[in-house]
């Protein structure tokens, strides 16, 4: 792991139920699942899959249209890390990616050259 001075998710992938796969600046990834996470009144309107599939990267982390999000530093520790994960053939990112739509892991991603895209519409 580089040592980074700020921690920012650069990419996140909803994965199913409360679960959302998230790329750091570091170079980590990981796996985090929220379920535990949505307490209080602000985080209420999660609770609906369809609203918590929302999520955006703004700023440095993921946040919702309701601008409830969690900071980086706290997805980080309570993920668990790919390298934790059953090792399997090694696949290119384009593989695992095709491979995760097929199967309909994966249902909405965002990344910063996402948003930056947005930015020059």
């Amino acid at each position: 792991m580089k040592t980074i001075m700020f921690l920012e998710i650069v990419k996140a992938c909803y994965l199913d139920h409360y679960r959302v796969k998230l790329w750091f600046n570091n170079g980590d990834i990981r796996i985090v699942d929220l379920k535990d996470s949505l307490i209080g009144q602000a985080f209420q309107p999660l609770h609906d899959i369809n609203y918590f599939k929302k999520f955006r990267i703004h700023l440095n982390t993921i946040e919702w249209p309701n601008e409830v999000d969690f900071a980086p530093e706290y997805l980080h520790s309570i993920g668990v890390s790919e390298e934790t994960r059953p090792a399997r053939k090694r696949k290119t990112s384009l593989d695992e990616a095709i491979e995760d739509v097929k199967a309909g892991r994966v249902t909405h991603c965002e990344s910063v050259e996402d948003f930056f895209k947005e930015m020059e519409n």
